[in-house]
């Protein structure tokens, strides 16, 4: 992970590599991605393994697109154990801010039998 201190110079480097990636900027790709997930939405997994071909060089299909238990620890043991913290905490932070967006149904029933409450669908 790149660590930067917060100077009027790197503030403004920020800024400007921000603006640069302004969604004004992204003209020149919307047609590749428009012909990728096109050709996702027609041809499903075909289209993802060719893709995965093409621009990782793995030869992805049906008979290892799923990764073992041993894969997973195998993969852990190479990754530095902050890197893992630091993902770990994301992850946490990620749920935590999407489970305040959740909208909950509620219910109240009152003394007379009647009941209060909204049902989110």
């Amino acid at each position: 992970m790149r660590t930067i201190t917060l100077t009027a110079e790197t503030r403004q480097d920020i800024l400007e590599k921000l603006l640069k990636r302004s969604p004004n900027n992204y003209g020149q790709y919307e047609a590749v991605v428009s012909e990728i997930i096109g050709q996702v939405k027609e041809n499903g997994d075909a289209a993802v393994f060719a893709y995965t071909r093409k621009f990782d060089g793995f030869d992805l299909n049906a008979s290892n697109i799923l990764v073992t238990p041993e894969e997973i620890r195998e993969a852990y043991q190479k990754l530095d154990g902050g890197l893992i913290e630091i993902m770990k905490a994301a992850a946490s932070n990620i749920r935590d801010y999407h489970a305040k967006q959740l909208r909950n149904s509620w219910f109240e029933p009152k003394e007379d039998g009647t009941i209060l409450g909204m049902k989110i669908t």
